[in-house]
């Protein structure tokens, strides 16, 4: 399925019991609602957890291909 990037978010925290600091990622994306989705119209949003690598190299309006 392609999508279009709209945004991203590269960030860590601390995990309180552990101590270990735990990196996350989230592109935010937009396609056009499948006709199988009922209620939706137009486009839809969802973000989608990667890997923090692979979000920084990700540019703002890219369309990719998701698997």
């Amino acid at each position: 399925m392609a999508v279009k990037v709209i945004g991203k978010r590269v960030s860590s925290f601390t995990d309180r019991k552990t101590g270990e600091v735990i990196s996350f990622a989230k592109l935010f994306v937009t396609y056009p609602a499948p006709e199988d989705m009922k209620g939706a119209f137009g486009d839809v949003a969802e973000a989608i957890s990667v890997k923090p690598e692979l979000a920084e190299k990700v540019p703002l309006d890219a369309e990719i291909e998701l698997e």
